[in-house]
């Protein structure tokens, strides 16, 4: 099953994003993270194949958010970040913080949602070769012993 999580304090922003995400596969699993406290409470950030991250979260600065789940949860899963503002100037900083796609308020849905699933779907092929990869690699290991 295909898992999302979604970043935001914003009930409206998670209404729209879930409902559009519906509208294009029904069978997606949503996790709604709404403060900063249940995503270093979650155990299950490892399992998302995508995140959506509003870019307006209160008690921390949203892009070092996103540097602290890349590096201290170790999330390699795509993110897509909505940023408040326009902060294209801060291209360099938002590749460094490990985003995989920007985009800036006002924004279209239907462009997140079908970025979101072609990084899902981008996602699904990446983890089945990691599983393959890794079958063969024990497969060759059992042949030389």
């Amino acid at each position: 099953m295909k898992q999302v999580g979604i970043i935001t304090e914003d009930i409206v922003f998670y209404s729209i994003i879930v409902t559009l995400m519906r509208r294009f596969d029904k069978s997606l699993s949503v996790e709604h993270f709404s403060s900063y406290k249940t995503i270093l409470d979650s155990k299950t950030l490892d399992k998302k194949d995508v995140f959506i991250i509003d870019g307006i979260m209160s008690g921390t600065a949203s892009l070092e958010e996103v540097s602290y789940l890349r590096r201290n949860k170790e999330l390699t899963a795509p993110i897509l970040y909505v940023s408040p503002i326009n902060e294209s100037h801060l291209t360099a900083r938002i590749k460094d913080a490990g985003i995989n796609k920007f985009y800036s308020k006002p924004f279209d849905p239907h462009e997140v949602i079908t970025d979101l699933m072609k990084f899902i779907n981008e996602w699904e092929k990446h983890e089945k070769t990691i599983i393959i990869d890794t079958h063969i690699n024990l497969f060759n290991k059992e042949l030389r012993t």
